[in-house]
């Protein structure tokens, strides 16, 4: 897959920054991440990104739930992953199991709400 916009929705995970590896060369990553504007995520932390893809990475900011200025990354992007949601590293509390349950499906919701709206939806 080359010269492809690709969005991750919590793209500074594990899984996320080996996605960043594999497609950053030669696709434009847009990664959707609840951390501000140059403040350190774990992708950019912990140096697990090559140094030349960290660089070409744009991090829009987002809260996983509410539609707002993110969105118009979505329009015209070609592929959308998803892998938002509060760590499950985590004792497995109900107030916790609410959390993880509640942070991926406010996500994906969000997500579809952007999607649908889109002049040029994704096709993945």
């Amino acid at each position: 897959m080359k010269n492809k916009k690709i969005i991750i929705a919590g793209g500074t995970g594990f899984i996320g920054r080996e996605l960043c590896n594999f497609f950053g060369e030669e696709n434009e990553i847009v990664i959707l991440s609840r951390q501000l504007q140059g403040q350190p995520t774990n992708a950019t932390r912990e140096n697990n990104i090559k140094k030349e893809i960290i660089e070409k990475i744009r991090f829009v900011q987002w809260d996983g739930i509410h539609l707002s200025n993110w969105t118009t990354e979505i329009d015209g992007a070609d592929l959308v992953i998803n892998l938002s949601g509060k760590s499950v590293n985590c004792r497995y509390t109900d107030k916790n199991k609410k959390e993880i349950f509640d942070s991926r499906s406010n996500a994906t919701t969000a997500l579809g709400l952007a999607i649908r709206q889109a002049t040029h939806p994704p096709n993945l």
